[in-house]
């Protein structure tokens, strides 16, 4: 289940992440996808659900449940400007099916009694139709290790409470989209179509002609995003282990352009041709690159 989802992980994250962001991307966030996709988070046994409203039946069988969403929040962070909880119940309530077991895991972990006293009111106020968990003793975090950055705190669990899905449905778009999409049953290929973008190559063949055998040899392929989604390459494979890629893991924004550049180190002289693949998220997908010349 991790490679059917993490392209689709590593897409969204920078757009709830933010374009002002972009440039802080590197490989420990792609680990950090691919930890904790497909991950079992751990549901304390003893939790308690704190029941502000005594017109609501709040008896779920939490553990049972088809789908779950879990938002964690630690005692960081300024709770009226963060948590949205008003939107938060109209997203929960949009996501009530009757097809569909699903039930939300907010998750509130004080920490200290001043800042509980700042969520309750906070809480009473957005009319939350929903039950919250308050993990004063920090249990969750303690068993489930979250990451400490807090964007990386919400999870769409199924019924085993493996992660299906990473990020903030409330606060982006088409993270929210992506919930509705698994928890409604539509195909991910439907999503991934609704994520594709267009590639225009400025040139797919290199020639870097003539050289002694023993130099490196560089150049570069340079694509441009036509499209009107960003662009994520998720893979580059080389035909051998004498050509290497350098290429930039973060998202490639539309009409934005980005280079490849290309590393050959001849293993012995005579005539080559190597295949460079690439996968990402447009049509096409995947691209064949080729390099030639002759190592004397």
């Amino acid at each position: 289940m991790k490679n059917r989802y993490l392209l689709l992980m590593v897409f969204l994250l920078f757009l709830f992440l933010g374009a002002c962001d972009r440039k802080k991307y590197d490989k420990d966030t792609i680990a950090l996808l691919e930890e904790w996709t497909d991950k079992t988070i751990i549901i304390p046994d003893s939790i308690y659900f704190y029941q502000y409203k005594t017109d609501v039946d709040f008896n779920y069988d939490y553990q049972k449940a088809e789908y779950k969403i879990l938002n964690f929040v630690d005692s960081l962070g300024c709770a009226s400007c963060d948590l949205r909880l008003k939107e938060w119940n109209i997203f929960i309530k949009e996501m009530i099916n009757p097809k569909v077991d699903i039930v939300p895991l907010f998750v509130f972990s004080p920490q200290n009694v001043d800042r509980m006293k700042e969520i309750i009111p906070l809480v009473k106020r957005s009319a939350l139709f929903f039950p919250i968990i308050v993990d004063s003793l920090n249990m969750f975090d303690a068993v489930n290790k979250f990451p400490k950055d807090n964007r990386f705190h919400t999870f769409l669990l199924d019924e085993n409470n493996k992660v299906l899905a990473i990020g903030n449905p409330v606060h982006n778009s088409q993270v929210r989209e992506l919930y509705q999409q698994l928890i409604m049953g539509t195909s991910l290929n439907t999503v991934k179509e609704q994520l594709q973008t267009e590639i225009d190559w400025k040139q797919t063949l290199m020639n870097i002609g003539s050289f002694a055998w023993k130099e490196s040899q560089q150049g570069n392929f340079v694509l441009t995003n036509v499209g009107n989604n960003p662009l994520v390459i998720s893979n580059v494979v080389t035909s051998c282990n004498c050509t290497k890629v350098d290429y930039s893991h973060s998202p490639i924004f539309s009409n934005e352009s980005d280079t490849l550049t290309v590393i050959y180190n001849a293993e012995h002289p005579g005539y080559f041709e190597k295949t460079i693949t690439i996968y990402c998220n447009a049509e096409g997908s995947p691209f064949k690159l080729k390099i030639k010349g002759e190592a004397r």
